[in-house]
């Protein structure tokens, strides 16, 4: 890491992650994994080797994910990077709650009550294992782990301490330590995508009591919460019933978005330094090694057309994302188009697949050179495609004008504002018939052209310089529609003077 950059961190990494989001204009979702261990990214209020959420402005709620990984080479870190965007951005069905097990110290039996009413109204199955039973001790949890399908999360609230990593004599009976090594004697390889470890020093730096259960031989954990440093009981009680509410079921539900909500209740009903103590203090802890996380369905394969583009001209480009083996549609990939740059790319355009694989969107690239079209989607690794922007004329001998290229798709445009009268943007690829209708906003048509003999290429239309057209239209909104043997759409625009 570069000095420079290490030092802004250990000063600011809100300020630091703040602008760089602000940078992008918050069109997309941004991720800031920063690599290396606490030795070498030092961040505020850190005793564990965490995922930090980065805090801005007075709500002390993250606005932007800031995550370290405990890495130290670039391409390790590039994995780990990708595991934890996939796992962020859309879980896997086996990684979302199935049935929750409740389980807390004999002192909260009262603060657990809650969190299975919350539960039992949203029809959610779980099962409890309360502490304040003479019946319970760490074998009665380890029964139902054993003898379950597999427990989407596991939720324990009470005390927890170090040297062994444990929960501290959480049943009422026995006043058993449930340790890291009573983790490790599970061998159910189906029991914990998530754990609210919600203890004192229950995720102190060296993964702690939380780590035994993320870092099981078998799998274990996708990922645990718990505590750096000792925690307060009703802040974090506030806090820990407010996850409930989140119970993991859609992928929607992100581990930060989830948690920062969590601490945001917290602080509202706990303003003080308590509250404060433990919104720094409870955080995620997770190794991207994990089985869980590795789910990989190859590089996605990502084709463009057309290959080129002209400088300060619109066109149409349309990507289709299939499978490794283009056997089988993507759909829901996020596909950009940019051109690289400093210290940020241009970013042309963006859109998601639909259920045939395709996206689709308008470019007018401003400089010539390369562009570069990627596809992200969760369980698959990033494709990557590249086509070109031109200035002037284009073609392997140079002559070929903009207009008599023939275009690789059929498309429709104009722009959403229009003053005086619309120009309409056809590209055909072959000879097409075309006729185009203008309607106003009670559907009454104000204007129509047609022209059965299109030539292959760009042609800019006026409906308006027709006999039907001759009237001048009023101000206001208007529809167009069109059809031909290519296709048939629906544009809409609006009139100015």
């Amino acid at each position: 890491m570069p000095a420079d950059l290490a030092a802004t961190l250990r000063g600011s990494p809100c300020a630091w992650a703040r602008a760089r989001f602000d940078a992008s204009g918050g069109m997309f979702e941004l991720y800031f994994l920063l690599v290396g261990d606490h030795t070498r990214v030092a961040l505020p209020q850190s005793g564990s080797d965490h995922w930090y959420a980065c805090v801005a402005g007075g709500d002390e709620i993250a606005d932007v994910p800031v995550g370290r990984i405990s890495v130290t080479s670039g391409p390790s870190a590039a994995i780990a990077a990708e595991k934890i965007l996939r796992y962020e951005r859309d879980q896997h069905p086996n990684w979302q709650v199935g049935r929750t097990l409740l389980v807390n110290h004999w002192e909260h039996s009262e603060l657990a009550d809650a969190f299975e009413t919350i539960l039992d109204s949203l029809g959610l199955p779980y099962d409890r294992q309360n502490g304040r039973l003479a019946s319970v001790t760490n074998q009665t949890v380890k029964n139902l782990i054993q003898g379950s399908d597999g427990y989407g999360l596991l939720n324990y609230f009470g005390h927890g301490g170090i040297d062994p990593d444990r929960w501290s004599d959480w049943n009422w009976d026995l006043r058993e330590d449930f340790t890291s090594a009573d983790v490790g004697s599970l061998s159910n390889p189906d029991w914990l995508p998530l754990l609210y470890n919600v203890a004192c020093s229950s995720a102190q730096r060296g993964a702690g009591h939380s780590g035994a259960w993320t870092l099981h031989s078998l799998g274990g954990g996708v990922a645990a919460w718990g505590f750096s440093h000792i925690g307060y009981t009703d802040a974090a009680a506030a806090m820990n019933e407010y996850l409930h509410r989140f119970p993991y079921r859609l992928p929607e539900t992100r581990t930060w978005l989830v948690t920062n909500r969590a601490k945001l209740r917290m602080l509202e009903l706990h303003p003080n330094a308590e509250g404060y103590a433990n919104n720094h203090r409870f955080h995620l802890v997770g190794d991207p090694s994990l089985h869980i996380w590795t789910a990989d369905s190859g590089e996605l394969l990502v084709q463009t057309v057309p290959r080129a583009l002209y400088v300060d001209s619109v066109s149409l480009v349309k990507v289709k994302v299939t499978n490794p083996n283009a056997t089988v549609p993507v759909s829901n990939a996020v596909v950009g188009v940019y051109k690289d740059g400093f210290p940020e790319p241009e970013i042309l355009a963006s859109a998601t697949t639909n259920a045939a694989g395709w996206a689709w969107f308008y470019v007018t690239p401003t400089s010539e050179g390369p562009i570069s079209v990627t596809a992200f989607r969760p369980l698959f690794r990033t494709g990557k495609d590249e086509i070109r922007a031109y200035r002037g004329n284009i073609g392997i001998d140079g002559t070929q004008s903009e207009r008599t290229l023939t275009p690789a798709e059929f498309a429709v445009r104009v722009d959403p504002v229009v003053k005086g009268a619309p120009r309409i943007q056809v590209d055909v690829p072959g000879p097409a018939g075309l006729r185009l209708t203008i309607h106003d906003v009670a559907g009454r048509m104000v204007a129509e052209m047609a022209d059965g003999n299109l030539a292959p290429g760009r042609h800019w239309l006026d409906p308006m310089s027709t006999a039907a057209g001759a009237a001048r239209l009023a101000p206001g909104a208007y529809f167009i529609r069109y059809q031909s043997e290519f296709g048939e759409g629906l544009l809409r625009f609006t009139l100015v003077r």
